[in-house]
């Protein structure tokens, strides 16, 4: 597989991981990708999520959320 193949099937591990660990449906996760842009976010650190575990790979992206809307706040 390629690169990109990797980060793409990656994407949908984390997409999955992140509905069952927060107890959502996909609308409402699909608004919070968005929202923060979670899967550039992905596509940025794949090999450092390939390295994680799932709780690790959660407790990263909640991190990266809270960092994420302090900035905005502070702007």
């Amino acid at each position: 597989m390629t690169r990109q193949e990797n980060i793409f099937n990656m994407k949908i591990t984390i997409i999955e991981i992140l509905k069952d660990f927060w107890k959502i449906g996909y609308n409402e996760l699909s608004i919070i990708l968005s929202k923060y842009r979670i899967l550039e976010y992905i596509d940025a650190g794949y090999d450092y999520f390939n390295s994680m575990g799932e709780k690790g790979i959660v407790k990263d992206i909640e991190d990266y959320m809270r960092e994420q809307d302090e900035v905005n706040t502070n702007r």
